[in-house]
Parts: structure tokens; sequence; C-alpha cells
């Protein structure tokens, strides 16, 4: 059986990217009231810790305050 991304490519190469996804606890608060918000945020998986250390390198991909960490 053919990969269904194969299929979807239409020949086109695929690449696989593995990424790091972190969590973090952060403060949303307006008042003295703590207001927990967890933002999550990706990074290359391949890249020494100096590189992907670096702002740019970490892309940032939603806050919430409703939902939960994995």
């Amino acid at each position: 059986l053919p990969n269904p991304w194969r299929i979807k490519a239409q020949g086109r190469m695929i690449r696989h990217i593995p990424l790091n996804i972190y969590s973090d606890y952060t403060s949303g608060n307006i008042s003295k009231q703590w207001n927990k918000h967890i933002s999550i945020f990706i990074s290359l998986a391949g890249l020494p810790p100096c590189i992907s250390n670096q702002e740019y390198n970490t892309l940032f991909v939603a806050t919430s305050n409703i939902a939960t960490v994995l």
C-alpha cells in the first residue's frame, strides 16, 4: 500500500521534520490575581542548543487559559 501522503503530494518531495514542543505556564494578570495561561512553542529538534535557544528559532503556536497541558 502506498503512503497516503505520497498520493497527496502528487510526485512532489515530502520532508519529515522532527519538532520539539514546549508548553509553559504564563501569567495573564491585569490585577494582582494570578490568571494562569498555557503557552505552546515549537522549535526544530535537530538544532544544537546554542542555536535552538535563540528567540528567532522558537515559534509561538498558541496561548490558552482554558486548555490543559497534554
